[in-house]
């Protein structure tokens, strides 16, 4: 989320670029978010004062946008109680049957294995790649590993080229978008997207999916059978 502080420096850096004292270089900006957010980090709101002088002189920035809210619930648009359940969570003003059908949902931790097909969110990297371990490992299926292929795109030297992409063998997901080295490929199993493909088609961040079969073909440089499509 952007605060006040970030707004500013994306402002003046996009007059740097643009080379004008326009608000954000002239360039047409539309800002999208939730105004039931926590606030940023270490950081005020977009529309909040920093200090007291932004107080006397207003906020330019956020004065120059017209605000359209959507009030249309679209995700939880099929179940209207848990919307409106999550919607008096954000506002603070929760009714008694909100909090009794937020509690009908809690398992204890001895019977988490009976919600197999619930998506369980976990505080790490590391336990979300723990816990998909184990399930994988636990389906007796046709399995295969699917090994991302990276390649270097210039004129660059041999020997620097080589160095780039032993390196990025060694970045975590953070740090190569979500995209990850291998992936452990089972059919049946379920997987999720964590990175925008199509669009239109609805292959982006979020979309869950079955894996249901795979297809192979083999590498013309080295003639290895890969997973090729699924």
């Amino acid at each position: 989320m952007v605060g006040f502080t970030m707004f500013q420096h994306v402002n003046a850096r996009l007059q740097q670029i643009m080379k004008t004292k326009e608000p954000f270089g002239g360039i047409s900006v539309i800002v999208l978010g939730d105004f039931n957010q926590l606030r940023p980090v270490g950081d005020k709101y977009i529309f909040q004062f920093n200090n007291s002088y932004n107080a006397l002189v207003d906020n330019p920035l956020w004065s120059l946008f017209e605000l359209f809210e959507l009030t249309e619930i679209m995700r939880q648009k099929d179940d209207k109680a848990f919307a409106i359940a999550l919607s008096n969570l954000a506002k603070g003003m929760m009714t008694l049957e909100d909090i009794n059908l937020l509690k009908s949902r809690i398992v204890s931790n001895e019977n988490l294995e009976i919600m197999e097909d619930a998506i369980r969110v976990f505080r790490s990297n590391a336990e979300v790649d723990a816990y998909n371990t184990k399930v994988l490992a636990s389906l007796n299926t046709e399995g295969a590993i699917a090994n991302a292929y990276d390649f270097c795109i210039g004129d660059g030297l041999a020997k620097i080229r080589e160095k780039v992409l032993n390196n990025v063998k060694n970045l975590k997901t953070t740090e190569t978008y979500g995209l990850p080295l291998q992936i452990d490929l089972k059919v049946g199993a379920k997987y999720m997207m964590t990175v925008n493909l199509d669009i239109e088609d609805g292959l982006v961040n979020g979309a869950c999916g079955q894996l249901i079969m795979i297809d192979y073909g083999k590498l013309q440089k080295t003639n290895e059978t890969v997973p090729c499509r699924l």
